[in-house]
């Protein structure tokens, strides 16, 4: 079995270890690089919602599958 490492264009690494900030730096990341975002967020509260408001400031159309 090939490595995700050997199939990937590139990694980023936005912390040395898992913490409540890590996931969000990540995500913040994947949204400043994207022009869509889907989600599936069924409260208005923690990582989910934060990163689909991130992602809804940044200008990037929404589609949370939870509202489907």
């Amino acid at each position: 079995m090939v490595s995700i490492n050997a199939r990937v264009d590139k990694v980023v690494y936005c912390c040395d270890a898992p913490s409540r900030e890590a996931f969000l730096a990540r995500d913040r990341h994947l949204v400043n690089g994207s022009a869509y975002c889907i989600g599936y967020c069924t409260r208005s509260t923690g990582g989910t919602a934060y990163t689909l408001r991130y992602a809804e400031k940044q200008g990037l159309r929404i589609w949370n599958l939870a509202e489907r």
